[in-house]
């Protein structure tokens, strides 16, 4: 799992399969430059554009994180987000077990630690989540999808 940051806010997340690269057409060094933080599980290798240029799908999974990332900050309330978080993250692994600790899940979903912890809390004592020391355990995917399609 890989989380993109800009500052202190999440603009993107990639799973297993997909390729980690810097925002399409931003220098690294330009003002909306992003970091790369919170890799839990990786596999790396060196790209090297003059022996394989990439070509335009190559770049689809960064520019689409940081697209769906802006849209979620600007269009999704926090629990929204949270739960679209959730869902992706437990269908990019195949896992209902997220293993993530609350502050990376807060700064994904834009928000502090202390918010995230007060909602899954909430979720799980309505029984469509269960947290462990670093995990977390989707339950009840319909409750996430209705909280993130907005009908709960």
């Amino acid at each position: 799992m890989v989380a993109y940051r800009r500052g202190g806010v999440a603009i993107g997340m990639l799973g297993p399969g997909q390729v980690a690269l810097p925002i399409p057409g931003v220098p690294m060094n330009g003002p909306a430059a992003a970091d790369l933080v919170a890799i839990t599980e990786t596999a790396a290798a060196e790209i090297n554009l003059e022996t394989n240029p990439l070509e335009p799908q190559d770049l689809l999974s960064s520019a689409t994180a940081v697209v769906e990332g802006a849209h979620r900050l600007g269009n999704m309330s926090l629990p929204q987000r949270l739960a679209a978080l959730l869902l992706d993250i437990s269908e990019m692994t195949g896992q209902p077990i997220i293993g993530c600790r609350q502050d990376i899940l807060a700064m994904a979903a834009a928000a502090r630690r202390e918010t995230v912890a007060t909602i899954l809390s909430g979720w799980r004592d309505e029984d469509w989540i269960q947290t462990r020391y670093r995990r977390c355990k989707v339950m009840d995917r319909e409750a996430l999808i209705r909280i993130r399609d907005k009908q709960a």
